[in-house]
């Protein structure tokens, strides 16, 4: 039109690629990977891995977060509290244990040969690993087996209820051989210093958190309410956890696993997106999405990243939009279209600047600073801390 006009085709081309410009959602072109690059950064100065982007963009669909117990909310150096034994004394309980769970790598079983560090261990032959269960090897010629309640009920054998154990958050593991039960060791794990902050977190920003544990109700139930955690699920063999978080999937949740164990890396796998806790096994590190460099400070964990990076995106598609609406109205068209010389003021690579531009710089600067300024929040609302939650 502007040709037919009189203009030069140079002048009608300018204003034919102004409006191109400034009416194509261009900006999140270049908005989001800059936006994911700055919160990539951001969380690898935090120590946490983002594996690919895909797992930072998706970080702020989660709705349900499953959380492992052992080495996950609790420090995972369980103590042990109580010795209490059946058809022999103290002493011999413990060198029994000590003996059966020292060729075990479940940290219950660490803290019974620390317990029985000045005691001399007996020859144990045949060991093996019950998974879900507990431990047996042959002492003396006798099989003897160590373990949980299931355990005991799976070979018949009867043993004395501990509520008060229970009710303190302790796990029992029970020591028997097929013929005759010998006594009772209980140990408890201590939760992380954070790890009530943490799920307070996550509920204050309406997701669901939920614990995954292979303990006894009772014993889980405690440690649940200790850490603010409203769902339990107990009583998990090692193999069942990926079929409990598929469960929640099927039901329509996007789920995040958080683990550090051997047996945490199918529902690592299995879950939207998985964090491992990076002082954990090395298969866990593998399976999972993110990975938390310093696994003793689960409030960063990256949960208040989950909505910030995607929530300034949508700040720089307002931004774009405002632009969009700016070209359509009676004013904006006018000035696009080089009525009244608005040619000359906005050349084409100048509406670049202010649709792409603009808009990109202004996320890259600011994302640091709202994601600094969404941990010093969290600090606060947590007991009142003022030190910010990032470096």
């Amino acid at each position: 039109a502007w040709c037919l006009g009189g203009q030069t085709l140079e002048f009608a081309l300018n204003c034919a690629i102004s409006v191109l410009v400034i009416s194509c959602p261009c900006a999140l072109g270049l908005a989001t990977p800059v936006a994911i690059m700055v919160a990539t950064g951001r969380g690898a100065g935090m120590g946490v891995l983002f594996k690919n982007a895909e797992a930072l963009e998706n970080l702020h669909k989660i709705e349900t977060v499953i959380l492992d117990k052992t080495g996950t909310l609790t420090k995972g150096t369980p103590e042990v509290t109580d010795i209490l034994p059946g058809k022999m004394s103290e002493n011999a309980l413990l060198q029994m244990a000590a003996s059966l769970e020292k060729n075990s790598e479940h940290p219950f079983a660490a803290a019974i040969m620390r317990k029985a560090d000045n005691i001399s261990l007996l020859q144990v032959d045949d060991f093996q690993v019950l998974p879900g269960q507990g431990v047996s090897g042959m002492i003396d010629g006798e099989r003897i087996y160590g373990g949980n309640g299931r355990l005991m009920t799976s070979l018949g054998i009867d043993v004395p209820d501990y509520p008060q154990l229970t009710k303190a958050g302790k796990t029992p593991l029970y020591f028997a051989s097929e013929n005759a039960f010998y006594g009772t060791i209980a140990a408890a794990d201590v939760l992380k210093d954070d790890s009530h902050g943490a799920v307070n977190l996550l509920k204050q920003q309406r997701i669901d958190v939920v614990m995954l544990t292979g303990d006894n109700a009772q014993t889980a139930k405690a440690i649940a309410e200790e850490a603010g955690v409203d769902h339990v699920i107990s009583d998990v063999m090692p193999g069942d956890k990926a079929a409990a978080v598929e469960s929640f999937k099927k039901d329509g949740h996007k789920v995040l696993m958080v683990g550090d164990g051997i047996n945490d890396a199918p529902a690592l796998a299995t879950a939207d997106l998985g964090i491992a806790l990076g002082a954990g096994a090395d298969i866990a590190v593998e399976s999972a999405d993110i990975v938390r460099c310093f696994p003793q400070d689960l409030q960063k964990a990256g949960f208040y990243l989950l909505h910030r990076p995607v929530k300034l995106l949508l700040g720089g598609a307002v931004f774009g939009q405002i632009l969009h609406d700016g070209a359509d109205d009676r004013e904006g068209l006018p000035l696009l279209l080089g009525v009244d010389g608005g040619v000359d003021a906005l050349q084409p690579h100048i509406l670049v600047v202010s649709h792409v531009g603009i808009d990109a710089v202004a996320q890259a600067a600011l994302l640091p600073h709202l994601l600094e300024q969404a941990g010093g929040t969290a600090a606060a609302q947590q007991g009142g801390e003022h030190q910010k939650l990032i470096p």
